[in-house]
């Protein structure tokens, strides 16, 4: 889903009546508004409002296989951090009211707050608290804007959609096939769209249903049931940035059995919690659950012949560098005691310190490490802590750093020198941060970069006695 709304902008670049759009979108859903508006760039505006949340791309296909011709849609944004809850609709406003600030003023007077939408004809109000919203629903419909005219209202009354995802459905299921499932067990059904995954082999349907009621029969009675040949998952309607916490809890599953079904997938795993979805290819499987704590029950306590990881969203994942050659996931937990998952990347080059992959339940947790993380320091090295989706921007920009004010520059390395000697020859100076090093290869000499967390390590060591452990002072210069 590209997004998800219940109020659309359309750009249409040919001529359809208010009758016409009505027709076509309430066929989805129930319609609260419709109206166009002719524009002097020859298309018309058309806004649109249901009653329910829908997602954007129904809308958008809806309109170009409708309308015959080319459509823009936008979805017109919304606040998140307003309950729609608290929306109020007004609509069908003269156009003398629409034009003038009586309607913001007055809802200023009592919500000085409150996020006003005013396309033509059509107010969203977003009152700050549940108070503010029930007196405006109070008092709006009372007044009197001249001429006998009153404003049309519409409270939307819950963040509840009827809209569901059927997954896994057969390859080359048709609409009909669908319909007939719907009719066979006493649904109806609203909307139905069916989306191939040709990678799966399988199929999905958006379907939008009368009642947030009959989703919640319909799931319970269907949810892991037969169609035809497959096991089908019924998935509610969530908003993205529910959609982005869910993905923090997929678990990675390797040991699939070819033989295995969905099913018998599902029967494992149900044990440890409610399964949002399940993802199968070759012998790997991807597995949501709709909460952190049905996954860790899995991971804990895998079943027989799985091994189980997270599998996270990017934004929850954290890189630590410089931690000592012989970490291990006890000593980062020590470090990090808030991790929910740890793995190590040993690099293949003896000498070099592995790479932490760190996760954690959330953003915030993620930047208290990180504040934390970048204070310490391990056997001669500080560490580097960044987010996972930072990390090749911020290591550019720390090699970039390299100045004559914090690093020095070591030539003439050895060729039995790898990157940890060079801690231990320098750490007495200062915390190390960051080596760009190259070894010694043939007639090739080894060289490296140093660069210092305190800019007050510099002096210490180009003033050092001329021999550090073996190696002689004059080989250090600043850059």
């Amino acid at each position: 889903m590209i997004g998800e709304g219940r109020y659309f902008a359309l750009k249409c670049y040919k001529s359809i009546s208010d009758e016409e759009l009505t027709k076509r979108f309430s066929a989805i859903t129930p319609l609260t508004f419709c109206k166009t508006f002719v524009s002097q760039t020859s298309y018309q505006l058309i806004f649109l409002v249901f009653n329910t949340y829908v997602p954007f791309n129904i809308i958008n296909n809806t309109a170009l296989m409708h309308i015959h011709t080319h459509v823009d849609v936008k979805l017109i944004e919304e606040r998140p951090d307003i309950q729609p809850a608290n929306e109020i609709y007004l609509f069908n406003l003269p156009e003398a009211v629409n034009h003038s600030h009586s309607v913001q003023s007055l809802i200023g007077i009592f919500d000085e707050k409150a996020l006003i939408k005013h396309p033509p004809g059509l107010f969203v109000v977003s009152p700050s608290d549940e108070q503010s919203s029930i007196l405006l629903q109070t008092i709006l419909p009372e007044i009197d804007f001249g001429n006998g005219s009153h404003l049309n209202m519409v409270v939307n009354d819950a963040y509840k959609v009827p809209y569901i995802l059927i997954q896994n459905l057969p390859f080359g299921t048709t609409k009909e096939k669908l319909y007939q499932f719907f009719e066979a067990n006493n649904f109806d059904v609203n909307f139905l769209e069916l989306i191939p995954n040709t990678k799966l082999n399988n199929m999905t349907a958006e379907v939008i249903l009368p009642s947030t009621q009959i989703v919640d029969d319909f799931t319970s009675k269907m949810n892991y049931t037969q169609f035809e040949s497959n096991t089908i998952f019924i998935r509610h309607y969530l908003s993205p940035k529910q959609l982005e916490e869910m993905k923090k809890w997929r678990i990675k599953a390797l040991g699939i059995k070819r033989n295995m079904s969905l099913k018998n997938i599902c029967e494992i795993f149900t044990k440890y919690g409610e399964i949002f979805s399940i993802t199968i290819r070759d012998s790997t499987g991807v597995i949501e659950f709709r909460d952190l704590e049905s996954a860790e029950k899995a991971i804990s306590d895998p079943p027989k012949g799985f091994n189980l990881s997270y599998l996270v969203m990017e934004n929850a994942k954290m890189i630590c560098l410089n931690m000592p050659l012989n970490t291990t996931q006890e000593s980062v937990s020590k470090v990090f005691p808030n991790a929910i998952g740890i793995k190590i990347i040993s690099s293949k080059y003896d000498g070099v310190r592995p790479v932490i992959h760190v996760v954690f339940k959330s953003k915030d947790e993620i930047r208290t490490a990180i504040e934390t993380g970048n204070k310490i320091s391990m056997d001669g090295m500080r560490l580097i802590c960044l987010k996972f989706n930072e990390f090749h921007s911020k290591i550019g920009e720390i090699q970039a750093s390299m100045t004559r004010k914090n690093s020095v520059f070591a030539i003439n390395l050895p060729e039995h020198f790898v990157a940890e000697n060079i801690v231990e020859n320098l750490k007495q100076f200062g915390d190390i941060l960051y080596i760009k090093y190259s070894s010694a290869n043939g007639s090739k000499q080894g060289f490296a970069g140093v660069l210092f967390a305190e800019e007050t390590s510099i002096p210490k060591v180009l003033s050092a006695s001329n021999e550090v452990r073996g190696i002689s002072i004059k080989q250090f210069c600043p850059k």
